[in-house]
């Protein structure tokens, strides 16, 4: 259990409901893609994702190339967490109101839009900061609708008895494109200029509104009787009244600001610290990738694994732990091997953090609280890209990074000692 709520009997899951989902006969890695939509899903998910990849590796390169600043990169950062904390807590109401299907098409499409618009300006050589700030703000906006209505498609497609599959294969979707994503965006820096990778993303993301055009048992959805603002009151009215749940979240918030912002920082790393150029940085994402693609699939294989809330405490602590090690590291390979644990504790923890919130928040609360967490990972991230970006530019990046791997760890102390059920949470 995730621990107890004050919420009236009805606003909790059932009992039936949670000993059903401790209790399921045992899955193996890839049930899920037993589900003819859900394998659509993540099949374009994963085309679309290694062009995420490629543009994210390639923005941060050029943003770099243009300023010379790890304030610069931070900066970007934080302009892709204003609509983050802006919209996701209405789009979490949306997407309990409409069809998520037509809804994930239309932030799809105009995901790809914005993507061609940043190649043609960068072919066009007319590309600057500002523009790219605003281009991520506009970027940024639609996916703070696109996650949490994502994250809600989901148990609609698989149903409950495989959404603990199913969230893991999204993050090993996701991350596990990570591995060959970054390291195309270096050959294609190197080879064919940064607007190619831009242009490649704009084209990728083809591949997922196929696929949700050929969904054939996604349910109906009708319009809630309540307003979006009382909707949104009893989210948080939830969440207030379960302290589990809300200091996983506080959690996640700490580790997504302190911690998670490291990859934002990989161009000055690469340049300033380890000194290798445009191929070292794909190196560089590509190993935390391969790090949290074995986190993704070992969450996948733990499925019907009860003890969460441990497997969440020992994930933090060893992301904190190899986050100080990799700020401290000067060799190349060592790096690499360390980002291989960061990118894997990282992905663990967010994934078991999905699990505990989709398999014990009751479906009538799910939508909403949702939106929280996707609030938090996607909006914390960027803020704190600004934080450490920040101290990297008076202290030193690598100052910033052990930094941020003591905040990690010092957050984890604090929200066990707070809060025990987080460890015993499943």
């Amino acid at each position: 259990m995730i621990g107890k709520s004050t919420q009236p009997a009805a606003g909790r899951g059932t009992a039936a409901e949670i000993t059903a989902a401790v209790s399921a006969p045992r899955q193996g890695t890839f049930a899920s893609l037993q589900i003819r939509d859900y394998r659509l899903l993540w099949w374009g998910m994963i085309v679309s994702n290694i062009g995420t990849w490629m543009q994210m590796v390639a923005q941060g390169y050029l943003v770099y190339q243009l300023t010379n600043s790890p304030f610069a990169l931070g900066l970007v950062g934080f302009v892709r967490a204003v609509p983050v904390f802006t919209f996701s807590l209405f789009a979490g109401v949306i997407a309990d109101r409409v069809d998520r299907r037509k809804l994930l098409i239309v932030t799809q499409s105009l995901a790809g839009v914005f993507a061609l618009i940043l190649g043609i300006l960068t072919s066009a050589g007319i590309i600057t900061v500002w523009m790219i700030m605003i281009l991520a703000f506009m970027s940024a906006a639609v996916a703070s609708f696109d996650n949490p209505t994502r994250q809600a498609l989901v148990p609609d497609i698989v149903g409950r008895e495989y959404i603990a599959n199913a969230v893991a294969l999204q993050s090993a979707a996701f991350n596990g494109t990570g591995i060959l994503g970054p390291s195309l965006a270096g050959l294609a820096l190197g080879f064919i200029g940064i607007a190619a990778c831009f242009y490649i993303n704009a084209i990728s993301f083809l591949a997922v509104i196929i696929a949700l055009w050929l969904m054939t048992s996604v349910p109906n959805r009708t319009m809630r009787k309540q307003t979006m603002f009382e909707n949104l009151r009893e989210g948080f009215g939830y969440v207030r009244g379960n302290r589990t749940v809300a200091a996983l979240l506080i959690l996640i918030a700490l580790v997504g600001l302190l911690g998670r912002p490291y990859s934002q920082l990989m161009p000055a790393v690469q340049r300033d610290v380890l000194h290798v150029g445009a191929t070292g940085l794909g190196m560089l994402m590509a190993f935390s990738s391969i790090g949290a693609l074995i986190g993704a699939l070992a969450i996948a294989s733990l499925s019907n694994f009860t003890h969460r809330g441990l497997l969440l405490t020992i994930s933090i602590g060893a992301f904190g732990a190899a986050l100080i090690g990799f700020a401290i590291s000067r060799s190349f390979p060592v790096s690499l091997g360390l980002l291989v644990i960061v990118g894997g504790a990282a992905t663990m923890s967010m994934s078991t953090t999905n699990m505990l919130i989709q398999l014990n928040v009751p479906a009538e609360f799910r939508g909403r609280v949702l939106s929280m967490y996707t609030m938090i990972a996607m909006g914390m991230m960027p803020l704190g890209s600004m934080v450490l970006g920040t101290i990297g530019d008076f202290t030193g990046v690598p100052m910033a990074l052990i930094f941020g791997g003591i905040g990690c760890l010092g957050s984890l102390i604090i929200i066990s000692l707070w809060v025990p059920s987080v460890r015993t949470a499943s």
